[in-house]
């Protein structure tokens, strides 16, 4: 993370202008936005335990690690990199929060009530979809093969949009978020960017 910090010189700005537009842009927008979620949350009773379940980082990281049989014990390297992407991914979310000041779906409309309650953080972008999608893109590039990328990519889509049908997003903000996870694998993933980073990419590899 201080790597990533101190090699990249305007990395906010850099990501920030990946985000595209907040779900607050209009009133148009933001109706939109809402009938979008009141559309999906009748699935929360069939998601109800793995949104709770994710719902801290602990929770989304287990999906990763279980899905490729990931131990820390014989795979400590791509469980290290699974943790370095988790925290430099939350960083980055709320670094971008404090710059986009957007309240939550329950705070512009009463009828949106949510599962859990909702973070103080910004909605926009969702810390949730930024982290998920940067682990799978880490685990892709360590573990390749088309079908696992697709599995990876699709369980990142999942936890991010586990939290738009628990109330607590807008789907622009999961939208952001990927977004700007792809960003940021592309800068971590130059060694002349974050040469430990890229570092830890070919330890994992080699596992």
């Amino acid at each position: 993370l201080n790597e990533f910090v101190v090699r990249n010189v305007g990395w906010e700005a850099a990501l920030n202008a990946t985000l595209g537009g907040t779900p607050v842009a209009n009133q148009a927008t933001l109706e939109a936005q809402l009938r979008l979620m009141l559309d999906v949350s009748p699935d929360r009773e069939d998601r109800f335990a793995e949104i709770i379940d994710q719902h801290d980082a602990e929770g989304a990281i287990s999906y990763f690690l279980g899905m490729l049989a990931i131990d820390p014990a014989r795979n400590p390297m791509t469980y290290l990199l699974v943790r370095t992407a988790r925290r430099i991914g939350e960083h980055v979310a709320m670094v971008l929060k404090a710059a986009n000041p957007v309240p939550r779906p329950s705070q512009t409309c009463p009828a949106m009530v949510p599962m859990i309650d909702p973070p103080v953080t910004s909605s926009f972008p969702s810390g949730h979809s930024l982290q998920a999608r940067l682990i799978a893109q880490c685990l892709k590039a360590v573990r390749p093969g088309a079908f696992r990328a697709k599995m990876l990519e699709y369980l990142a889509d999942r936890i991010g949009k586990n939290r738009i049908i628990a109330g607590l997003h807008y789907p622009l903000d999961h939208a952001a978020g990927v977004n700007v996870a792809d960003a940021l694998f592309n800068t971590l993933n130059n060694a002349a960017n974050a040469p430990r980073f890229v570092a830890l990419l070919g330890a994992a590899g080699g596992e």
